[in-house]
């Protein structure tokens, strides 16, 4: 579960932590106990049965449908020295903030806000970023690279209130190697018309 949260498992190229994990969240707890521990005790090698594997599938479908749609609610802001994102979204942060920050990688973190648990999730997939101290900020705490806080009143006027009247990011703007934070202060994205074109309402 550590390398899942972590996503330790893609660098280490272990796809059935992640897989394994999906599947902690998709069967009863007790059945899931038992399962894997008579499997781990009667076989040298670990596999999913048929029935894991198809449900297991089905929920890859569903997520990322999920994380399409996220794609294009993703909004572009600077918070003190980084700039982070803001989604809303209340299921799969972990894959989310990974998808979406290799995605926009221009972005320092993910910042994915669950209104309804009344909760903030950063995700980085950069090395030198750690979101750890951006959630301790708002009284928070977790690892590098994975972190949360409660929606207090300072984070929600941070990443709530401050950012809802912004337009979602361009979807060209994950393949435009001009989107840099260092040159200008205006994301901007190729356009098929013209060679740069800003984006409307993403004032950093």
């Amino acid at each position: 579960m550590r390398q899942y949260d972590t996503w330790e498992w893609e660098k280490n190229d272990n796809d059935q932590a992640r897989r394994l994990n999906a599947l902690f969240f998709l069967v009863l707890i007790d059945e899931f106990e038992e399962k894997m521990l008579h499997r781990l005790k009667t076989s040298d090698h670990f596999q999913f049965d048929e029935f894991e594997t198809k449900l297991l599938d089905m929920e890859e479908v569903k997520k990322e449908r999920y994380i399409r749609r996220k794609r294009r609610e993703l909004v572009q802001t600077q918070v003190g020295d980084h700039f982070a994102s803001i989604v809303y979204a209340e299921s799969y942060h972990s894959e989310l903030g990974n998808e979406l920050g290799k995605d926009y990688s221009h972005l320092d973190y993910i910042a994915i806000l669950n209104m309804g648990g009344k909760r903030v999730g950063f995700r980085t997939v950069h090395d030198h970023i750690d979101v750890s101290e951006v959630a301790g900020r708002f009284g928070g705490g977790g690892h590098a690279k994975a972190s949360g806080c409660s929606l207090t009143e300072e984070a929600y006027k941070q990443f709530v209130a401050e950012t809802f009247h912004l337009k979602p990011l361009h979807e060209d703007a994950k393949r435009n190697r001009y989107n840099l934070k260092l040159l200008i202060r205006l994301p901007v994205y190729k356009s098929k018309r013209r060679s740069l074109s800003s984006l409307p309402g993403q004032r950093l």
